[in-house]
């Protein structure tokens, strides 16, 4: 999420009590899963959450990963319209710390897999 949906977001983390540790950052990932997921498939969210920030990284976009998060999960999933079956996992910040070009291609939600909100 980007721009408003971001700004409320954080809104709500703020008057849940939980403060801000990162300055900047023009965007956020919030990653949830499935609350059926067994053990053997966390170790695959993990790696897909390695990747995804490998991703960013590669493109000049720098994160502020926030496990800690998972604490306030009631509170992001109400922010967000998680159904009942999710689960808050992790979330970051991202944001380029070197000046330069942006290159920002097409957003586009896939039917399973994500939600892009604040990108228009």
């Amino acid at each position: 999420m980007a721009g408003p949906p971001l700004d409320r977001f954080l809104d709500s983390l703020a008057q849940a009590g939980l403060e801000s540790t990162s300055a900047g950052g023009t965007a956020a990932l919030v990653f949830s899963a499935s609350r059926k997921l067994d053990r053997s498939d966390w170790l695959e969210f993990g790696m897909f959450l390695q990747a995804t920030l490998a991703a960013a990284r590669a493109r000049g976009v720098e994160s502020c990963c926030r496990a800690d998060l998972a604490a306030f999960h009631e509170v992001i999933e109400a922010a967000l319209g998680f159904e009942p079956n999710e689960v808050v996992v992790f979330a970051a910040k991202l944001g380029y710390t070197a000046p330069g070009p942006r290159v920002v291609g097409p957003l586009e939600s896939g039917p399973d897999i994500a939600i892009f909100s604040g990108f228009d």
